[in-house]
């Protein structure tokens, strides 16, 4: 399990070299101003080239929206079966660590959320409401991914049913490979903003992962 655990922290470590390594790429080489308003672009060639193929589809831009009020669902569900065993248990000793880490986790999310608004790598392909947003890393994608992600973690340990919890795992993945195609055609990101997203996620997604094993050798 200790082995396990480490495997975790390596692979989350490896996936934040990635992502800063493509962040590097993205702010210094081939900068071009092919985003609206002349806004500058890194690796423009590549971006330039998939958002042309994709273009810009309403259709896409509201199923991400649907999939990620999914992902939201999903926080609130947690938060009740977190309520109720508060509730029903009478003490915090009754709730499932697993969900005091999943709360953390979630609380981190925010934070990266709101941190990627701030910071402005680049901007969206496409004004939205006719001004220039934040893009790099997709929020939305961010968002989904690790919701959705630990949502299929949670599962594992939740449902004894073989094919019903295949069957919950299946639509959580599902939907976060929809998410990040999504945003894609949908033309409001870059096709390195939703590539740098699904890295940040891997980094927050793995280390939960790890820090849930590594509660289990306490255990």
């Amino acid at each position: 399990m200790k082995k396990s655990a480490k495997k975790c922290f390596l692979l989350a470590g490896a996936c934040l070299f990635l992502f800063l390594l493509l962040t590097f790429l993205v702010m210094k080489v081939d900068v071009q101003p092919i985003g609206p308003q002349n806004s500058t672009v890194g690796l423009a060639t590549i971006n330039g080239t998939i958002f042309e193929a994709c273009g810009s589809n309403p259709l896409w831009y509201t199923i991400s929206e649907a999939l990620g009020i999914v992902a939201l669902l999903c926080i609130a569900g947690f938060g009740c079966l977190g309520a109720w065993q508060l509730i029903s248990g009478k003490s915090l000793k009754k709730v499932d660590k697993s969900l005091f880490v999943l709360a953390g986790f979630y609380a981190v999310v925010a934070f990266v959320y709101v941190l990627f608004e701030v910071i402005v790598i680049n901007y969206r392909p496409i004004l939205e409401e006719g001004i220039l947003e934040a893009s790099y890393p997709s929020s939305h994608t961010i968002l989904v991914c690790c919701i959705m992600l630990t949502t299929a973690l949670q599962l594992q340990i939740r449902i004894r049913n073989n094919g019903l919890r295949l069957g919950l795992q299946g639509a959580c993945l599902l939907i976060t490979v929809l998410t990040a195609i999504g945003r894609i055609l949908a033309g409001v990101h870059w096709y390195t903003d939703v590539v740098a997203a699904l890295l940040i996620s891997g980094v927050l997604v793995f280390a939960y992962l790890g820090v849930i094993r590594q509660l289990k050798i306490r255990k």
